[in-house]
C-alpha cells in the first residue's frame, strides 16, 4: 500500500545517513524487494539481506538469503560492520536471541541500526490497518513485541552494544537506535 512505501521510505532515510560508504552491510528483514540493499548497492563493499519473503539470489555485491530468522542469523561470527533491522525487530518470536546474534554477526566495533514502532503506535497502526485500510494488515498483525525506547536501550547494553543515538521519531510513533558493538559481553 502507498503509505507503507512512504513509512519505509522515511526510516530507510534516517538510516541511510548512518551507514558509510565500502562496508558490508547485512540488513535483516530486508524485505523481498531488499529495498535498503538496492539503494546503496553502489556505495557497499558487500550486502547481504537475509528476509523469509527474499527470494535466494546474488546479483554483484549483493546476496539475499531466504531465511526465517527464528534464534539465529545464517552468518558467521564477525562477518559484518553494519546491520540494520528497520521495522523488523518487532516481529521475531524471539527478539532478545535475535539481537544477541546481531552482536556474534558483527565485527569488533561493528554498528547495529534499528528502527522500531514504539509501543504508542500500537493502537494507531491497528487503527490504520483495520479501519481506514491504508497499512498493510497482515505486517501490523504479524508484530510480536513492542519495546519502548527505554527497555531496547537496556536489551541492548546487556547484550554487548553502547548506545551511539537513541530517539523516537515520526511523532514518537517509532525509535530510531544506533549502536556500536563491544569486545566483551
Amino acid at each position: 500500500m502507498l503509505l507503507d512505501y512512504f513509512i519505509r521510505f522515511l526510516r530507510v532515510g534516517i538510516a541511510r545517513k548512518h551507514i558509510p560508504q565500502n562496508v558490508v552491510l547485512c540488513d535483516l528483514g530486508c524485505g523481498p524487494e531488499a529495498y535498503l540493499l538496492n539503494l546503496l548497492k553502489k556505495n557497499l563493499k558487500r550486502g547481504i539481506g537475509i528476509d523469509k519473503k527474499a527470494k535466494e539470489e546474488k546479483i554483484g555485491n549483493l546476496e539475499i538469503i531466504n531465511f526465517n530468522i527464528q534464534k539465529r542469523v545464517p552468518l558467521p561470527d564477525q562477518s559484518v560492520d553494519y546491520l540494520t533491522m528497520l521495522a523488523a525487530l518487532e516481529h521475531f518470536i524471539y527478539p532478545r536471541e535475535v539481537l544477541r546474534e546481531c552482536w556474534r554477526v558483527l565485527k569488533n566495533g561493528g554498528y547495529l541500526i534499528i528502527t522500531i514502532p514504539a509501543p504508542i503506535s500500537d493502537l494507531f497502526l491497528n487503527f490504520m490497518a483495520y479501519k481506514l485500510k491504508i497499512i498493510d494488515k497482515t505486517e501490523v498483525s504479524d508484530h510480536k513485541y513492542y519495546f519502548s525506547l527505554l527497555q531496547l536501550k537496556n536489551i541492548l547494553i546487556q547484550e554487548g552494544f553502547e548506545m551511539i543515538k537513541a530517539k523516537k521519531f515520526e511523532f514518537g510513533f517509532n525509535i530510531f537506535i544506533l549502536a556500536r558493538k563491544t569486545n566483551t559481553i
